[in-house]
């Protein structure tokens, strides 16, 4: 039985490792993306001033390359072909999200 269960673990973690992507390409991961943001801003700003950031002061502490990733790299998928991609969220409260604007979506007026 003990033998059994090795087995299967051993062989889950090889198909786990060969399958499994933190992320991909050559850029930083969003995990280090903003680990390096948090330790930015705990080094370049004082933590009064830290506890009181708004999000629009916020977002214009990240870099474009930081933006970026942000962006584009938390949720991915491929297709192989021509689609139209569509994003629901929440109406209220309003909360910024960069990311919308940036990659080209456009608000329309459909509710769910």
């Amino acid at each position: 039985m003990m033998r059994r269960i090795s087995l299967y673990s051993a062989s889950l973690i090889v198909v786990l490792a060969t399958t499994v992507y933190a992320h991909v390409g050559e850029h930083p991961s969003v995990h280090d993306t903003v680990a390096g943001i948090m330790q930015r801003l705990q080094k370049d700003v004082e933590p009064e001033v830290l506890t009181g950031l708004t999000v629009e002061q916020l977002l214009g502490f990240l870099t474009e390359e930081e933006r970026h990733i942000l962006a584009t790299e938390h949720i991915t998928f491929r297709v192989n072909v021509p689609v139209v991609v569509s994003v629901m969220r929440e109406v209220g409260p309003p909360e910024v999200v960069f990311w919308l604007g940036d990659q080209g979506f456009e608000k329309t007026e459909d509710s769910v």
